[in-house]
């Protein structure tokens, strides 16, 4: 056991447990059977590893989950809602999606819009403004007025 001493006071140390909330596709049967086809939901997940620990438990969240960690589905849900195009389209690296993502960017029309970055992610706000501009044009809009297809770049 582990003690910490708090306004005078000696306490037990207690230690946290690292909690992520994720979404997860989950197979609606009904919906399924319905139409004939398979028919999956987003759900609400989440991943509860003990500090030191390799393995951890995902499952659904529960409302008491919701409520014991409170701050973690916060941050979940500041990066769920939001709209647009998931960045992690045009993110080839798990480390630079990361990264992206720490700037508080999830999509890409916010990353097409960001005008100062490190220099390792400029490669993709050039992905992304690509991507707008193609977007748009597939949208039966001539960007350019001259129909011209914009290309994105293959060196990510």
């Amino acid at each position: 056991m582990e003690f910490d001493i708090v306004n005078g006071k000696v306490r037990e140390r207690t230690f946290r447990p690292f909690v992520e909330f994720y979404t997860h596709p989950m197979l609606d049967r009904a919906e399924s059977d319905k139409q004939g086809r398979r028919v999956h939901v987003d759900t609400t997940y989440i991943k509860i590893r003990s500090q030191g620990a390799k393995d951890f438990v995902s499952r659904k969240a529960t409302d008491e989950d919701t409520r014991n960690f409170q701050t973690e589905y916060n941050l979940f849900n500041t990066n769920v809602e939001h709209s647009g195009t998931d960045v992690a389209l045009i993110v080839t690296t798990p480390s630079d999606l990361a990264d992206i993502l720490a700037l508080g960017v999830n999509s890409v029309e916010k990353l097409a819009e960001i005008e100062v970055l490190p220099e390792n992610l400029i490669k993709y706000r050039n992905n992304a403004k690509a991507y707008m501009k193609l977007s748009e044009f597939t949208d039966g809009n001539q960007i350019d007025g001259q129909g011209q297809e914009p290309a994105i770049s293959n060196n990510c």
